[in-house]
């Protein structure tokens, strides 16, 4: 750091000190006006500055750079995957017996690590390139969406209205392809106080044409165990049994009504349950963040439906406090739920241009205080019913793409509701015996099946997406002797088939290979639930209402993993 001391960095937190952003001339300013073009610059990476481009070190096989702060040099050797690539030659080259990795499956690392060690054994290593920067934001204009390391910096005009635009820079190859899972980030605000800019500097010529948005931070983690559990409802005791079955991940839900009770005012006491509580245990936190408060809601807003903010930025205020307060406690947020169901939507018709701006601006404001949280849209409902209810899920997922979205999430958030369906089956195709089958009800659409998240997969390769894992952030099977109306399918289903169906979903997850973490409803949301069951907590747990484990707790705690 400066001082002739050595001081261990993760991965993604000296590529956020390569990315760092500031508007030329003035380095805190945040405000311009609709239209303006102002010079954006890394810097970090300014040898003006006392910094220098990220270069390939050839004599420590790895990426090094220098940067200047409280005027101290410092030099930072970035340890990843191409890095590793050409350190394992050494192994081969020198017939070493073994090698020790340290923080391998550290989520704050370079996430592509475990691709260049099975590539190794096949014999095949990433060749350490020239690297480069790579520009994204949701609107507005860059003059060049990628600059060299020579040219730290880019043009971009601000878009014509008003609205907070977040703006990342990530490390990349010459081909454009991100080397980091994070970078800098800087939200500017359009047309709320903007002043004029001094004279953009000129952009330096791409060294390649753009081909459309750029590729942005991917997960790359398989398969992983996790329960939806309430924490207000004996946490201690559900964290125990979700450990009990080999389980890692909770998924708990923050509803921001319920927390921020005026602007800044949040209530600690409850987020330290939701979080603190999941993280002392041990076990990897999947914070759900939903319902903005009466204040952040727009003018007419329909105040018996949850609903999202007039202003987005008030929806990034509160994420950003969450996760500087939490850091490094949360492993996971997922920002919004089921947003392509007007129910969701304040009741208004779904819009995924709107949810994209809300996802860019918790994107850049989460990454701005811990790069290591790994950002997932809102999971959608697969309803099976079109407008006025909801938008289709497959239909949504393709117009959020559109409007966008693609730079900020790091994953695909889905839920799935499989009603009476076993996970094999898909329409005309059943795969149970024929007697098996109670009805025939809810058989002729794709949102009725387990096997839906394929057809998510197909519009995420369509739109050059398919490095991205899909995490089930909800799912599970009814079993009912007497469910309420509503979840009448949960009666063709036993406690038996429960179990075995949530037991064969992970199985087909992990022969898929593009799936990251699946959360099972429920654990704990049975016990206590209304007598009637009116929500279905007590037919999709697997817990008794007397906490007794249902045969499918204990299949899943049975479960290789």
């Amino acid at each position: 750091p400066g001082n002739g001391a050595f001081e261990p960095r993760t991965y993604v937190e000296a590529t956020q000190t390569a990315g760092k952003i500031e508007i030329k001339g003035d380095p805190q300013r945040r405000n311009v006006v609709p239209g303006q073009a102002v010079t954006l610059v890394l810097p970090n990476l300014l040898p003006e500055g006392g910094g220098s481009p990220v270069r390939w070190n050839e004599a420590g096989r790895n990426y090094r750079f220098t940067y200047k702060k409280d005027s101290l040099v410092s030099t930072i050797w970035l340890e990843n995957a191409e890095a590793l690539a050409q350190k394992l030659k050494l192994v081969k080259q020198y017939n070493l017996r073994g090698l020790a990795l340290e923080g391998l499956f550290d989520p704050r690392n370079d996430q592509r690590v475990n691709t260049v060690l099975a590539a190794f054994q096949q014999d095949v290593a990433p060749a350490a390139t020239e690297l480069a920067i790579l520009w994204q934001a949701p609107s507005g204009k860059f003059d060049a969406q990628k600059s060299s390391m020579d040219r730290p910096w880019t043009n971009w005009t601000a878009p014509g209205e008003n609205v907070d635009v977040p703006i990342t820079a990530l490390l990349s190859n010459l081909a454009g392809t991100p080397v980091a899972d994070s970078g800098g980030s800087l939200t500017v605000i359009v047309g709320k106080g903007g002043k004029p800019a001094p004279t953009p500097t000129p952009s330096p010529t791409p060294t390649s044409p753009s081909t459309g948005p750029t590729p942005p931070p991917t997960y790359s983690g398989g398969v992983d165990y996790g329960f939806c559990v309430n924490m207000f409802n004996d946490g201690a005791k559900a964290l125990n049994l979700t450990r009990a079955a080999g389980f890692r991940w909770v998924k708990v839900q923050a509803r921001w009504e319920e927390l921020e009770s005026s602007k800044g005012n949040i209530n600690w006491d409850n987020l330290d349950v939701l979080i603190s509580q999941p993280a002392a245990a041990g076990l990897r936190v999947l914070l759900s963040v939903v319902t903005a408060p009466r204040w952040a809601r727009p003018a007419g807003s329909d105040l018996t439906k949850p609903g999202p903010p007039a202003n987005p930025s008030d929806y990034g205020d509160f994420v950003a406090a969450v996760a500087s307060r939490y850091r490094g406690k949360i492993g996971a947020m997922e920002i919004w739920n089921e947003q392509n169901l007007s129910d969701e939507w304040g009741g208004a018709a779904p819009n995924a241009s709107a949810y994209v701006n809300l996802l860019a601006t918790a994107y850049s404001r989460i990454k701005a205080v811990d790069p290591g949280i790994v950002v997932l849209s809102g999971g959608l409902t697969p309803t099976g019913v079109g407008p006025p209810i909801a938008v289709d899920d497959v239909t949504y997922m393709d117009q959020l793409y559109a409007a966008g979205m693609k730079p900020y999430m790091d994953a695909v958030a889905v839920h799935a509701n499989m009603t009476n369906n076993p996970p094999d089956d898909w329409i005309g195709r059943k795969t149970m015996p024929a007697t098996w089958y109670k009805s025939d009800n809810y058989k002729t659409h794709g949102s009725f099946y387990y096997l839906r998240f394929t057809e998510i997969r197909n519009v995420m390769v369509k739109h050059g997406d398919a490095g991205k894992k899909i995490w089930f952030t909800e799912f599970g099977w009814a079993s009912s002797a007497n469910p309420y109306p509503d979840y009448a399918y949960a009666a063709e289903i036993s406690e038996e088939d429960q179990a075995n169906f949530l037991v064969r979903a992970f199985a087909i997850a992990k022969e898929k290979g593009y799936i990251g973490p699946m959360l099972v409803w429920n654990l704990n949301y049975g016990p206590g639930a209304e007598p009637n069951d009116r929500w279905g907590k007590k037919a999709y747990g697997v817990l008794r209402e007397d906490w007794t484990p249902r045969p499918a707790y204990s299949k899943l705690a049975a479960m290789p993993k």
